[in-house]
C-alpha cells in the first residue's frame, strides 16, 4: 500500500490559460452506477479454498509482473483450459500496464468458456483497470451467478463498493473473500486494509512477521504503516479548535512580483507560518525540504512519492507536527510529508482531504474556503446533539473504527457521485463524441490536460516542444496538443478549444484505474465546488454572472 501519493502540475513555462467558455451541460455525463444491490450470497455451503499459491501467484504478490506472465503462459501452453492461469496472465498484463491486451485476452477466454466464473472475474478486473466500472460490476455479478462461492469475484465486488463509499459493505465482502480463500495474499492485504485501526495494527504486524511476498517498496510502506499504527497516540490529528463552521481566506501565490498563479492557505506549524498551495490532487500536507528546514521536524518514516513527471519517484519522510493552525481550525499532533528533492517552487501543498470531516467548499469567486458540518446520518439525527469540533472528531473516529455506507441527505439529491480513490476525485468525461473516460479534479494543475489515449480519440495529436510541464516527479518528456476539442465533465461543458496531452500511465498505474486527464485550475477557479469526502459526493456550481478568472 502506498502511504501517500501527490499528483500536481506546476505552471508550465510560456503558457497562458486559454479563454474558454464554460456552461452548465444540458445533460450531465452519466457516472457509473454504484453497486447498491448486494452480490449473490452463497446459496450452498462453500468450501474454503486453502490451495497453496503457485510461483505465478507469488510473482503477482511481489509485483514481478513479467515473471508472473511467463509462468502463467507456460501453464496455459500445457493446459489451455486452466482458468487460474488465464486470470493470472490478465493480472500480469494489467500490472505491466498492457490494459488493451489484458482486455482482449479476458474477452477471448470468456468467449471460449462463457460459464467460467474466473473468466468473468478476469473480464471484470480488466474493465475495472480501464475505469469501465459498470462493465466490471456486470461481470462480477455474472461470475457470482455462475459460482456464488468464488472469493476472487467477491473481492472484486468489494473493490467496486469502495469506489462509491460503501465502506461497510466493502468490509463485509472482503472479509468473506478472505475467509473463503485465506491463502490468497492479495485478498489478505485488501482485508487488512479494510479493518478498523486497532485490528489493522494487529493483523498487519502478524502479516509482516510471517513469510510473505511483498515487493521491496510495498514492504517498506507496510512496515512504516505498522510502526505508525503501533505508535499512534490517542488524539492524533484531532481538532482542538471550537468552531464548527469556518471561513478561511484564500491567499495568492505569485509567479512573479505582479502575477498570481494559484491560491494558497497560510498554515502555521508550531507557530511558524508557511503558505501552502491548495491542491485537490494532493493528499494531506506536503512540505518542501526548504520549507520544513526551520520547523525542526524529526523524520519518523521514509517513503517514496510520485506524481506528474518522467524522472521517477522522490524520497521523502513523514513526521508529526504538534500544532497546526489553518485560519480558525486548529489541529494537534498531525502527520506531514516532507519532500527530499522536488521541483515545487512553493512551500508545499495542502490537500482538501485535510478537511474531510467537513463539507469543504472551494469558493473561488469570494476567495475563501468554507467548512460546514456534514449532514448527520439518520441514526444520529434521531438524537440530535450540538455540532461541535469534538462531535465532528468523534464521528470521524467512530467511522474509522466501524466503517459505514454513504448517506445521501435529501438536500444533496442532485449532487454528483464522484469516484474517489484515496484522495483522488474522478468524474466521468466525454470529449467530442468519444467514449466515456474518467478525469481528476485537480486545483494544483495549471492546465486542463488529457491522457494520450483520450486525446487520440479526438483526432491527431502534435508534439509541442515549446512547453514544459513539471511535477513532483520532474519534467514531462513529451507534450502534445490536440485541436478543437469540446470537453464535457460532470454537469459542465467547455466550449471547443485546444488541450495539452501527455503520458499519464504512471498516474493510472498508481491509482489502479485509468486516469484520462486532469481538470485544472483555469477551469476550476470559475466554479464553486463543495466536496463531501465521507459520501463521495460533489457539487459543481457555475454562475456566469460571477465568472472570475484570476489565474
Amino acid at each position: 500500500m502506498t502511504l501517500s501519493r501527490v499528483a500536481s502540475l506546476l505552471l508550465p513555462l510560456v503558457l497562458v490559460a486559454p479563454g474558454i467558455m464554460l456552461a452548465q451541460a444540458p445533460t450531465p455525463v452519466p457516472p457509473a452506477a454504484p453497486p447498491t444491490s448486494p452480490p449473490p450470497t452463497p446459496s450452498v455451503s462453500c468450501t474454503n479454498d486453502r490451495t497453496p499459491p503457485n510461483d505465478g501467484d507469488l510473482a503477482l504478490a511481489s509485483k514481478n509482473y513479467p515473471a508472473a506472465e511467463t509462468f502463467f503462459r507456460a501453464v496455459l501452453a500445457k493446459d489451455p483450459t486452466a482458468p487460474d492461469a488465464s486470470i493470472g496472465v490478465v493480472r500480469a498484463l494489467i500490472g505491466e500496464d498492457k490494459v488493451a491486451e489484458a482486455k482482449s485476452m479476458a474477452a477471448t477466454r470468456l468467449a471460449e468458456y462463457p460459464h467460467s466464473s474466473l473468466a468473468q472475474v478476469a473480464v471484470g478486473e480488466a474493465a475495472y483497470r480501464d475505469a469501465n466500472f459498470d462493465a466490471a460490476t456486470q461481470s462480477v455479478k455474472q461470475a457470482l451467478a455462475e459460482n456464488s462461492c468464488e472469493a476472487q469475484a467477491i473481492a472484486l465486488y468489494a473493490d467496486l463498493e469502495s469506489l462509491f463509499a460503501l465502506f461497510a459493505s466493502e468490509a463485509k465482502h472482503i472479509a468473506l473473500a478472505h475467509k473463503l480463500r485465506p491463502t490468497d495474499e492479495l485478498i489478505r492485504r485488501d482485508w487488512i486494509d479494510s479493518l478498523p485501526r486497532k485490528q489493522r495494527a494487529i493483523e498487519l504486524e502478524k502479516y509482516l512477521g510471517e513469510a510473505n511476498h511483498l515487493s521491496d517498496k510495498d514492504r517498506n510502506d507496510y512496515t512504516n504503516e505498522s510502526e505508525h499504527l503501533k505508535a499512534r497516540r490517542p488524539g492524533e490529528c484531532r481538532i482542538t479548535s471550537k468552531t464548527e463552521s469556518v471561513a478561511i481566506p484564500f491567499l495568492p501565490i505569485f509567479e512573479n512580483a505582479t502575477h498570481p498563479r494559484a491560491y494558497g492557505l497560510d498554515v502555521s506549524f508550531n507557530g511558524t507560518r508557511r503558505r501552502m498551495q491548495v491542491d485537490t490532487g494532493a493528499s494531506g500536507i506536503t512540505l518542501t525540504a526548504g520549507a520544513a528546514k526551520r520547523l525542526n521536524l524529526t523524520p519518523e518514516y521514509h517513503v517514496h512519492t510520485g506524481g506528474i513527471g518522467d524522472e521517477g519517484e522522490v524520497e521523502s519522510y513523514l513526521a508529526h507536527v504538534e500544532k497546526i493552525q489553518i485560519g480558525d481550525v486548529q489541529l494537534s499532533n498531525c502527520m506531514v510529508e516532507v519532500l527530499g528533492k522536488s521541483k515545487l517552487d512553493v512551500d508545499g501543498l495542502i490537500g482538501i482531504d485535510v478537511f474531510s470531516r467537513w463539507l469543504a467548499t472551494l469558493d473561488y469567486q469570494n476567495a475563501r474556503l468554507l467548512l460546514n458540518p456534514l449532514p448527520p446520518r439518520p441514526s444520529a439525527a434521531a438524537t440530535p446533539a450540538p455540532v461541535t469540533s469534538a462531535s465532528i472528531d468523534q464521528q470521524a473516529e467512530s467511522e474509522e473504527e466501524t466503517p459505514a455506507d454513504p448517506y445521501y441527505a435529501p438536500q444533496m439529491a442532485n449532487w454528483l457521485h464522484v469516484i474517489r480513490i484515496a484522495h483522488n476525485l474522478l468524474l466521468p468525461a466525454i470529449i467530442n463524441k468519444s467514449s466515456q473516460h474518467y478525469i481528476e479534479l485537480d486545483t494544483g494543475a495549471s492546465q486542463t490536460v488529457l491522457s494520450l489515449p483520450f486525446a487520440r480519440e479526438v483526432g491527431k495529436t502534435h508534439e509541442d516542444t515549446e512547453v514544459e510541464f513539471t511535477g513532483i516527479s520532474g519534467k514531462v518528456k513529451k507534450v502534445y496538443t490536440v485541436d478543437s476539442a469540446t470537453l464535457h465533465f460532470g454537469n459542465l461543458a467547455l466550449a471547443a478549444t485546444s488541450y495539452f496531452a501527455f503520458d499519464l500511465t504512471n498516474i493510472s498505474h498508481d491509482t489502479g484505474v485509468e486516469v484520462s486527464g486532469f481538470v485544472g485550475l483555469p477551469t476550476l477557479q470559475r466554479l464553486t465546488m463543495t466536496i463531501d469526502y465521507r459520501d463521495n459526493l460533489i457539487q459543481l456550481k457555475y454562475d456566469p454572472k460571477h465568472d472570475t478568472q484570476r489565474f
